[in-house]
């Protein structure tokens, strides 16, 4: 069954200098208890997708088109009160700075009820209980008197499993994480990791995971998508992705990865130049200024995705040789 279903998602903001197109007509599904990672360099608008998707970008300051529908139901056309009814209870979001998404003042335990109480049959000392139960399975250590701290007297990594603890307190049926782990040290990411898989498992919470590290959605998502310049470059089985790159830009990513393979070992290589400016990108295919195979059609034709098998599409007009049928 779907759970998250995105057609033909636009986003655009309109500034002084014009307009910037996001998010250009992106399509997705996830089903329930899966797992996807959307990755692509800064400014391929992976996090605008996410806010959108759960409803956090709002109309008037953007303009939106498409569709968003989690678990058969609508998000785009939702009132203000009505997106606020889901969150927490139906969706939820981990983001970036749990520094900056905790309340400096109140105790981490106070707040974690207050997402507990969203449940209108949740009494206040069932809810701090609850709180203590929720720091414990996100692995808070001597949960009951961290409940009464606050957020600046702990670890980042400590942090952000409040924020997770948060998440989850409504036990939502989807999940956004957005770059959870960039500020965290490679033994507490992993453990952050870990139970994001644990969760799924549990609980069935289907999780879409924005990042910028491909090594991380390689082992911690069941499906991948690429994005560049506001648009879909490649997607499918994460698997099937990183083992047959087709889109140049994901093999460029890729290749971006320096190797510690016993049987070879390589330098990272950059990819020249800049994502383009969204103010006016350039006709075509978005990365054809960057890539070393594009040709003339590629400068005025954009590539629409095409099915390679099993679900893995790709969007390019030179694709790599894995992806020749």
């Amino acid at each position: 069954m779907t759970l998250l279903s995105i057609r033909d998602l636009v986003v655009e903001f309109p500034t002084p200098a014009g307009v910037v197109r996001a998010v250009d007509h992106v399509s997705l599904e996830l089903g329930f208890g899966e797992r996807l990672g959307v990755v692509g360099e800064s400014g391929s608008g992976k996090s605008v997708l996410a806010r959108t998707a759960m409803g956090l970008t709002r109309k008037g300051p953007a303009r939106i088109s498409g569709e968003v529908v989690i678990d058969g139901r609508s998000i785009l056309g939702l009132s203000e009160r009505g997106r606020r009814a889901l969150w927490g209870r139906e969706v939820a979001m981990v983001f970036q700075d749990p520094l900056s998404a905790l309340h400096p003042i109140t105790p981490i335990g106070a707040q974690i009820a207050e997402a507990v109480r969203r449940d209108p049959s949740v009494k206040k000392e069932q809810a701090a209980k609850r709180a203590v139960e929720l720091l414990e399975i996100v692995g808070i250590p001597q949960a009951a008197r961290r409940a009464k701290s606050r957020a600046h007297e702990l670890s980042g990594g400590m942090r952000q499993r409040v924020a997770i603890a948060m998440a989850v307190a409504g036990r939502p049926k989807l999940l956004f994480a957005d770059e959870p782990t960039t500020a965290l040290d490679v033994t507490v990411q992993a453990r952050i990791l870990d139970l994001f898989d644990e969760l799924c498992r549990e609980f069935g919470i289907g999780i879409v995971m924005v990042s910028h590290d491909l090594g991380v959605v390689g082992r911690h998502t069941d499906h991948v998508a690429v994005m560049y310049a506001g648009r879909i470059a490649e997607r499918g089985p994460v698997k099937a992705v990183f083992a047959r790159p087709s889109m140049r830009y994901t093999s460029a990513l890729m290749a971006a990865i320096p190797s510690h393979r016993a049987e070879r070992q390589t330098l990272p290589k950059p990819i020249p130049g800049s994502p383009p400016n969204l103010l006016a990108p350039p006709p075509g295919c978005r990365f054809a200024p960057r890539c070393a195979f594009a040709t003339d059609r590629c400068g005025t034709e954009q590539p629409t995705l095409t099915e390679l098998s099993g679900g893995h599409e790709y969007a390019c007009w030179h694709p790599g040789q894995e992806a020749v049928r």
